[in-house]
């Protein structure tokens, strides 16, 4: 689920763990991979995109950057 993009808040309720702690103890790995994305998408926001584009743009990847050079 943290894979999809589901709220931690929301996976706490549906693995029925008392608190959020345990979520992010568990599977906290698999949001750090999430960070990458909220940083381009937040960058894209201070660029002037609005939120609703910016939650739908393609983003790049670490070997496909804009701007990056290939050797």
């Amino acid at each position: 689920m943290a894979l999809a993009g589901v709220h931690v808040k929301t996976i706490q309720s549906v693995m029925r763990h008392k608190d959020v702690k345990l979520t992010l103890d568990t599977y906290g790995h698999l949001f750090r991979s999430m960070e990458a994305e909220a940083v381009q998408r937040m960058a894209l926001m201070v660029g002037g995109v609005s939120p609703e584009a910016a939650a739908n743009a393609p983003l790049t990847t670490e070997t496909n950057r804009v701007g990056s050079v290939a050797n």
